[in-house]
């Protein structure tokens, strides 16, 4: 398609039809870059980048390179933990050695523990729950059961809880509240 450039303010521009960018996946921001003489737009991964790691196997090498640059390794390793091995080999082949040997260990260590462990060893290791991706939350809330939960969260304060309440539904929330309540009821705290 041929497109006329136009002024915009001091610089210069295209416009570039709604339909062609939704079939992109360009929302808002984007990344923009010359690769051998030519421009190239990308849908820029911004703060996104670690609520989209789950589709890892459909994104660009580029792309997973932006997301390892935008997370730290332990967040990564836990993520990998539990990830296919398709996935794992995709974001390993935009790893350094010595990036990639590392993650290793962190995996290797965090697949031997509990879900509500692991939360607690990230937490420890980033030094603020608030520091861990929702991403990485949820998939270790995934196999906690209520019990367990609610007997991990009692003791915490309001924002380490208000973080990992935001990623359960509505009724897992109040049924985790409600079982914290009846642990303080009964002094098991």
């Amino acid at each position: 398609m041929k497109m006329q450039i136009v002024k915009i303010g001091n610089s210069k521009g295209i416009r570039i039809p709604s339909v062609m960018l939704k079939q992109c996946g360009i929302e808002k921001d984007v990344e923009v870059e010359v690769v051998d003489g030519a421009i190239v737009i990308k849908a820029s991964m911004g703060d996104d980048i670690n609520l989209k790691f789950h589709n890892v196997e459909e994104m660009t090498d580029y792309d997973i390179q932006l997301m390892l640059r935008a997370t730290d390794m332990n967040s990564l390793a836990a993520s990998l933990a539990g990830a296919n091995d398709k996935c794992k080999e995709r974001v390993f082949k935009n790893m350094s050695k010595r990036a990639y040997e590392e993650v290793i260990q962190l995996i290797e260590h965090f697949e031997k523990l509990k879900p509500m462990e692991l939360l607690s060893e990230i937490s420890k290791t980033t030094h603020k729950v608030e520091d861990m991706t929702d991403y990485d939350i949820q998939l270790m809330l995934r196999d906690t059961d209520m019990n367990s939960l609610a007997a991990s969260l009692a003791g915490e304060n309001d924002k380490y809880k208000e973080i990992v309440f935001k990623n359960m539904s509505k009724r897992a929330c109040e049924e985790v509240k409600q079982l914290i309540e009846e642990l303080r009821k009964n002094n098991s705290l």
